[in-house]
């Protein structure tokens, strides 16, 4: 498995999790039954992502990866009309957020940033998706060698705006778009030692520049990023601090709360605070900072539902990964570039609900956006293809 791959990243939170219930366990933090039932949800999640093989030897069934029939026909120009229509998308809504909330990297929190009502969220959605239509189409169009110079130009202006975004998720968006285009070309995902000497000066540099610190410093606080990976179950689960949370909707409608808030069917206050700002405010009382954890999977099942929800749910998600993973590249994808786009979408979405499904289910609403976005760029290009 790569560090492309979207999977990757989750895989590597569940080895963290694992530390972090142990580490819990033998200071006698948590009891024999919190260990019991968070080491088995890690574990079968991880059974869910090996149930179609996707951790096999050749890693996914390129032989069966059809090749889209327009991709020598209208496959370059294709990714350059969304190139550029999600370039102008993307810059505008970064000016808009820069002009009306300010640069978030210079805020307390930059959860902040899209916070208030009035509608603003809705540039939180659109950057996303732009960013994602960006940089896959820089990308696709990178790896077939097209105006290679503007590309990196792209690539790097995004990277630095990302860090006045204060995201650290630039370089992932990247590395994942890399991993989706050979894979969609049907070409093995190799990853170099170079690339990966890269990423790691990007995130130094990025704490060095966010946290005004030298490089070692910067370091350790990556090292403790890591760590984050675990933080709810220090904050949850020690004196059950999670009995004390204020839970009011079930299961599903937490899971889906960004989906019935944005149709309107359901207020946003019905919901009350995020859960991990709850969780964060039982260990800091007088916070006043939005901030929180990731809650993870097992730990949002296991409020909602009980230990069978946390145990059930870790293995159907890391089945559905894994079926996507395995054989989403052959069935989903290969008869359009317009596919290409809208599963890769998914995936990269998907594969984040093991850190935090609730985020997920909120991007993956996301689409909505994206199949708008790509619409109206279809209607455009393939009314300037016939004019012409």
């Amino acid at each position: 498995m790569s560090i492309s791959d979207p999977c990757f990243w989750g895989v590597l939170s569940v080895f963290f999790s694992l530390n972090m219930i142990i580490y819990l366990f033998l200071v006698d933090m948590i009891s024999e039954f919190h260990l019991f039932v968070f080491l088995l949800s890690q574990v079968l999640y991880i059974v869910g992502l090996m149930l179609f093989d996707p951790f096999a030897k050749k890693r996914i069934n390129y032989s069966v990866v059809k090749k889209p029939r327009e991709a020598a026909d209208i496959g370059n120009s294709y990714f350059y009309f969304v190139l550029f229509f999600s370039l102008f998308i993307y810059f505008l809504a970064v000016f808009v957020v820069f002009a009306f909330s300010g640069i978030p990297l210079l805020m307390e929190s930059r959860l902040d940033t899209f916070s208030g009502g009035g509608g603003f969220g809705v540039f939180s959605r659109i950057l996303d998706v732009s960013s994602y239509l960006l940089i896959f189409s820089s990308v696709s169009l990178l790896v077939r060698k097209k105006a290679v110079g503007l590309q990196i130009l792209i690539l790097m202006s995004f990277v630095a705006i990302s860090v006045l975004m204060a995201s650290k998720s630039a370089v992932l968006l990247i590395l994942f778009s890399y991993f989706l285009v050979l894979s969609y070309e049907g070409k093995k995902v190799r990853v170099s030692k170079r690339q990966i000497f890269l990423l790691l000066v990007f995130l130094t540099g990025f704490y060095v520049v966010v946290n005004e610190v030298d490089v070692f410093t910067a370091f350790l606080y990556m090292l403790q990023r890591g760590v984050k990976f675990a933080d709810v179950y220090f904050m949850a689960l020690p004196n059950n601090n999670y009995e004390n949370l204020n839970v009011s909707s079930n299961i599903l409608e937490a899971l889906m709360g960004d989906f019935l808030g944005l149709t309107r069917l359901y207020s946003w206050s019905d919901f009350g605070e995020p859960l991990g700002y709850q969780i964060f405010n039982t260990v800091h009382e007088n916070n006043t900072i939005s901030q929180g954890p990731n809650v993870r999977l097992d730990i949002f099942a296991f409020i909602y539902g009980g230990p069978g929800y946390s145990i059930s749910l870790s293995l159907l998600f890391g089945a559905v990964i894994s079926y996507c993973r395995s054989r989403g590249f052959s069935l989903i994808v290969g008869e359009s570039i317009f596919s290409r786009y809208i599963f890769g979408f998914i995936y990269i979405k998907i594969c984040t609900v093991v850190t935090d499904p609730v985020l997920a289910f909120s991007n993956l609403n996301n689409m909505f956006f994206l199949l708008f976005i790509l619409f109206f760029i279809a209607i455009f290009y393939f009314s300037s293809k016939k004019n012409a």
